[in-house]
Protein backbone atom coordinates (compact mmCIF):
# COMPACT_ATOMS: atom_id res chain seq x y z
CA UNK A 1 0.00 0.00 0.00
CA UNK A 2 1.67 3.36 -1.22
CA UNK A 3 2.17 5.34 1.47
CA UNK A 4 1.30 9.25 1.04
CA UNK A 5 2.98 12.41 2.70
CA UNK A 6 1.26 15.27 3.37
CA UNK A 7 2.76 18.86 2.38
CA UNK A 8 3.46 20.84 5.31
CA UNK A 9 1.19 23.43 5.74
CA UNK A 10 2.46 26.95 5.52
CA UNK A 11 1.40 29.53 8.15
CA UNK A 12 -0.34 32.56 6.11
CA UNK A 13 0.70 35.87 6.77
CA UNK A 14 -1.25 39.37 6.33
CA UNK A 15 1.02 42.28 7.12
CA UNK A 16 -0.89 46.15 7.10
CA UNK A 17 2.24 48.50 7.29
CA UNK A 18 2.86 51.91 5.57
CA UNK A 19 6.63 52.25 5.16
CA UNK A 20 7.48 50.97 1.96
CA UNK A 21 11.02 49.67 2.64
CA UNK A 22 10.07 48.05 5.56
CA UNK A 23 6.93 46.15 4.00
CA UNK A 24 8.91 45.25 1.45
CA UNK A 25 11.67 43.44 3.83
CA UNK A 26 8.50 41.46 5.30
CA UNK A 27 7.37 40.98 2.06
CA UNK A 28 10.81 39.08 0.96
CA UNK A 29 11.17 37.22 4.49
CA UNK A 30 7.49 36.02 3.85
CA UNK A 31 7.54 34.99 0.38
CA UNK A 32 11.00 33.54 0.84
CA UNK A 33 10.03 31.28 3.91
CA UNK A 34 9.26 27.51 2.60
CA UNK A 35 6.66 27.19 5.43
CA UNK A 36 4.81 31.32 4.63
CA UNK A 37 2.86 32.36 2.55
CA UNK A 38 1.84 35.77 1.93
CA UNK A 39 -2.37 36.35 2.52
CA UNK A 40 -2.86 39.31 2.16
CA UNK A 41 -1.10 43.03 2.04
CA UNK A 42 -2.84 46.47 3.33
CA UNK A 43 -0.19 48.95 2.55
CA UNK A 44 -1.20 52.40 3.22
CA UNK A 45 -3.71 53.01 5.78
CA UNK A 46 -5.76 52.07 8.91
CA UNK A 47 -8.65 51.84 6.72
CA UNK A 48 -7.31 49.31 4.11
CA UNK A 49 -6.26 47.35 7.36
CA UNK A 50 -9.90 47.34 8.92
CA UNK A 51 -10.74 46.10 5.43
CA UNK A 52 -7.82 43.41 5.46
CA UNK A 53 -9.32 41.37 8.24
CA UNK A 54 -12.40 40.81 6.70
CA UNK A 55 -10.67 38.99 3.44
CA UNK A 56 -10.03 35.37 4.11
CA UNK A 57 -8.55 34.60 7.24
CA UNK A 58 -4.71 34.92 8.29
CA UNK A 59 -2.72 32.81 10.75
CA UNK A 60 -1.07 35.91 11.32
CA UNK A 61 -1.80 39.66 11.17
CA UNK A 62 1.24 41.62 11.62
CA UNK A 63 -0.03 45.31 12.21
CA UNK A 64 1.77 49.12 12.10
CA UNK A 65 0.45 51.07 14.59
CA UNK A 66 2.08 54.22 13.52
CA UNK A 67 -0.71 54.56 10.30
CA UNK A 68 -1.28 58.00 8.29
CA UNK A 69 -5.07 57.99 9.32
CA UNK A 70 -4.92 56.61 12.69
CA UNK A 71 -3.77 53.95 14.99
CA UNK A 72 -3.03 50.44 14.31
CA UNK A 73 -4.79 49.54 17.81
CA UNK A 74 -7.82 49.94 16.13
CA UNK A 75 -7.11 46.85 13.57
CA UNK A 76 -5.30 45.06 16.20
CA UNK A 77 -8.53 45.32 18.45
CA UNK A 78 -11.42 44.59 15.46
CA UNK A 79 -8.74 41.63 14.34
CA UNK A 80 -9.00 40.01 17.79
CA UNK A 81 -12.56 40.44 18.32
CA UNK A 82 -13.63 39.20 14.47
CA UNK A 83 -10.73 36.62 14.14
CA UNK A 84 -9.39 35.11 17.33
CA UNK A 85 -7.74 32.56 15.92
CA UNK A 86 -5.57 34.85 14.22
CA UNK A 87 -2.48 35.65 15.97
CA UNK A 88 -1.93 39.38 15.85
CA UNK A 89 1.44 40.99 16.39
CA UNK A 90 2.15 44.42 16.61
CA UNK A 91 5.19 46.05 14.52
CA UNK A 92 6.39 50.03 15.19
CA UNK A 93 9.32 51.79 15.76
CA UNK A 94 7.42 53.38 19.04
CA UNK A 95 9.43 51.49 21.46
CA UNK A 96 7.64 52.96 24.88
CA UNK A 97 5.79 50.72 27.24
CA UNK A 98 2.68 52.44 26.33
CA UNK A 99 2.54 51.33 23.19
CA UNK A 100 3.15 47.81 24.09
CA UNK A 101 0.91 47.66 26.56
CA UNK A 102 -1.96 49.01 24.56
CA UNK A 103 -1.18 46.43 21.50
CA UNK A 104 -1.53 43.79 24.11
CA UNK A 105 -4.81 44.76 25.95
CA UNK A 106 -6.20 45.13 22.39
CA UNK A 107 -5.38 41.50 21.64
CA UNK A 108 -1.57 41.40 20.39
CA UNK A 109 -0.19 38.52 20.79
CA UNK A 110 3.42 40.03 20.51
CA UNK A 111 5.78 43.17 19.20
CA UNK A 112 8.01 43.64 16.56
CA UNK A 113 10.29 46.68 16.60
CA UNK A 114 10.78 47.85 13.44
CA UNK A 115 13.99 50.37 13.28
Amino acid sequence: MPTTTLAPSRVAIAIVEDDAGFLDALRRAVQTAVDLRLAGVAATTRADGLALRDRPPADVLLVDLGLPDGSGIDIIRAAAQRRPECSVMASSSFGDGTNITWSIEAGAAGYLMNQ
